[in-house]
């Protein structure tokens, strides 16, 4: 997988602001891998449904909103995916990530009662990978953790935040790199005078186009959010969730 650095560099590159044989200069690098971070972060498609795991009864009350209470079958029942899962743990719990989740899939964990020191979450991947591993444990107090799906790796890989570091790797797969070299270059060519081909805009337009169809898309969302809807009922006036 690519770095931050190579990306920066290809981008350099792209309307020739430095010849082959040059590296851009320290500060040319940071500039370029701070924008590059922003539009990493804005491709990255959002977690939108907010769930809750853990004591609600301090948040009924004063939200007086109906919350997605998942906690009795987080260990049965496998979380949707693209939710924003609050976290209001009183004991460690264990819970399943969706097992044929949408490429570019998100899931973000937010320690709400500042609790997970001592009561941990584990997270089962399913049949998928989570950073590397089987499972994973979230275990630190306040902590706000993001994972996007990688189809392709078959791996929930952490996004919480795109390190501003050359040696960060890209989240998303090479095939899509000049996309990103470009919208880079187009970013900072003003900066130099400098404009982007024709062919190479032309380029970026069919490259995004694919990008989009892949990671803007909820391709094989429906199997679990329909189980949220019918089987588990949390969206019912009625349910014991609420």
């Amino acid at each position: 997988m690519s770095t931050l650095s190579e990306i920066t560099q290809r981008a350099f590159r792209e309307s020739q602001i430095l010849d082959i044989n040059r590296a851009p200069s320290v500060q040319q690098e940071n500039e370029a891998i701070e924008i590059l971070r922003g539009i990493i972060l804005r491709k990255i498609r959002p977690a939108v449904t907010p769930i809750w795991l853990g004591d609600l009864s301090a948040v009924r009350e004063q939200r007086g909103t109906v919350l997605k209470d998942f906690t009795s079958y987080a260990p049965q029942r496998a979380v949707p995916q693209d939710c924003y899962v609050n976290l209001l743990l009183t004991t460690p719990l264990t819970l399943l990530l969706p097992p044929s989740p949408g490429d570019g899939a998100r899931l973000t964990f937010i320690d709400v009662g500042g609790t997970l020191a001592t009561n941990p979450l584990t997270l089962v991947g399913n049949g998928n990978l989570v950073d590397g591993g089987s499972t994973e444990t979230l275990a630190t107090n306040n902590s706000n953790t993001s994972y996007m799906f990688r189809r392709d790796l078959a791996e929930w890989r952490p996004v919480t935040t795109v390190a501003l570091i050359g040696t960060a790797q890209m989240p998303f797969p090479e095939e899509f790199d000049d996309m990103f070299v470009i919208e880079l270059a187009i970013r900072i060519n003003p900066r130099y005078g400098k404009e982007v081909s024709e062919i190479t805009g032309e380029m970026y337009q069919d490259i995004r186009s694919r990008f989009m169809g892949r990671y803007m898309s909820e391709t094989s969302s429906a199997a679990p959010d329909n189980l949220w809807d019918q089987t588990l009922g949390l969206n019912n006036d009625n349910s014991r969730s609420y």
